[in-house]
């Protein structure tokens, strides 16, 4: 934009908030002038000169004049540009009615600033996505995606465009032990029931792959979706060609947009949950009743409520296949198991719990199928994560892993929650970090 122009342009603006309106007129061969609504407009042969402006009893004259007669710089320029493209920005967003405030200007941080503490590494995260906004516009990328030309996913179809892998690529693993080539990070695998060469892979930010080859090679089977963070995969055993998908990658804080179901085994999906389920959150785990496939139970580390803010979600429930949700616990919903031989008994973990006295991380079991739940476990240190197991060599058997970046512990009961046992370490505490 040039001088003259964005000079004119900022008279408009400075005017707005005035009881006096101008306005700037350009005549073939004349120079621009600017007039009041009572004053007259100046573009005769008697005019001013080429190139000048004439400003009449206005409060924007001795502004105008004063900023030729100051020298500024381009990067002073450049940030009043910006102020006034904030403030227009504010205006036009508020007229069309987008939800969210202007988050407070404020110096933006660094990640390396909060290293160590997670909590505040996620909630850096989320800043980084919702500025200049204090919350993030709820099901907002699910919209966008939806609105999508028509002929969007025809880009998508192989026999458009070809496509060759330039990378990047993977990494060569810098531990002493050597794990050969890695990339990225993968939250869920899933084999199916009824065939071992059946595999599928949740990755923290790349979306569900599946393998017919038992897992020599894979191909991504959701890049249609609307987002691609996967939480948790789960087959429903009775039925192995009904697979469901937690989305939301925890470790990182990507969130997703609820839960997917495929009704073949994984080849297609579909977003299968309503607004009854946050319409985003991050998953931490799914499971499905062994003998009912439309029982579903996910556990939700959090979740997004009504206006964007993202909050602590629960345990929830679907008893319809995964449309309708109800929520039974309220909290840090950290993992969930089934009963190896029990279905109606389930455990499930909260790394703080929201729903009552104490806050504490801790255990609690189920025993009419999720329906109503109550506290067998109790941690005596703090946890920024914490993780239950059972097996099916010893039902009775609860194992807890409960720690934080300083200290871990493992503890056991071998009456379904009744009597912990510590089992102490040595536990490498890096990996709550």
């Amino acid at each position: 934009m040039s001088r003259s122009v964005f000079l004119a342009f900022f008279v408009l603006i400075a005017c707005a908030g005035s009881s006096e309106v101008f306005s700037v007129q350009t005549v073939p061969g004349r120079p621009k002038t600017v007039q009041q609504s009572t004053g007259q407009v100046s573009t005769g042969s008697t005019g001013p000169k080429r190139g000048k402006r004439v400003f009449r009893k206005s409060k924007a004259v001795k502004y105008a004049k004063s900023r030729r007669a100051r020298k500024s710089s381009f990067a002073s320029n450049k940030n009043r540009q910006e102020a006034l493209r904030r403030k227009i920005t504010k205006r036009s967003q508020t007229a069309k009615g987008i939800p969210g405030k202007l988050a407070p200007l404020v110096r933006p941080k660094t990640e390396d600033e909060f290293e160590g503490d997670v909590e505040k590494r996620r909630e850096w995260f989320l800043d980084q996505r919702r500025f200049p906004y204090d919350s993030i516009p709820e099901d907002a990328r699910r919209l966008a995606w939806e609105s999508r030309p028509s002929d969007a996913g025809e880009m998508l179809s192989p026999g458009v465009l070809q496509w060759q892998a330039i990378g990047p690529a993977p990494t060569t693993s810098g531990f002493p032990s050597n794990w050969g080539v890695t990339s990225g990070r993968i939250n869920a695998v899933a084999v199916s029931p009824a065939n071992a060469n059946l595999v599928l892979l949740g990755a923290a930010t790349g979306g569900v792959w599946r393998s017919l080859d038992g897992g020599s090679t894979f191909a991504p089977v959701t890049d249609s979706q609307v987002d691609l963070a996967v939480g948790s995969i789960a087959f429903a055993p009775s039925n192995p060609a009904i697979v469901y998908a937690g989305m939301g990658d925890v470790g990182g804080g990507y969130l997703g947009t609820g839960v997917l179901r495929s009704t073949d085994s994984g080849a297609t999906w579909t977003r299968i949950s309503n607004n009854s389920l946050p319409p985003v959150g991050l998953t931490s785990r799914i499971v499905i009743h062994p003998t009912d496939p439309n029982r579903v139970y996910v556990a939700q580390y959090a979740g997004g409520a009504s206006g964007g803010s993202v909050f602590s979600s629960g345990l929830w429930l679907s008893t319809d296949g995964g449309v309708n949700w109800t929520q039974r616990l309220v909290g840090l919903a950290r993992d969930l198991v089934q009963h190896p031989t029990l279905p109606n008994i389930l455990y499930a973990t909260l790394e703080r719990f929201d729903g009552g006295s104490p806050n504490t991380a801790g255990v609690w079991k189920s025993i009419d199928s999720g329906v109503t739940w109550a506290r067998v476990y109790t941690s005596p240190i703090s946890t920024s994560n914490i993780k239950v197991a059972v097996t099916p060599a010893a039902p009775t058997n609860v194992y807890v892993l409960v720690g934080n970046d300083s200290a871990a512990r493992v503890e056991v009961s071998t009456n379904e929650g009744g009597v912990w046992t510590n089992r102490g370490g040595p536990i490498d505490s890096r990996q709550f970090g």
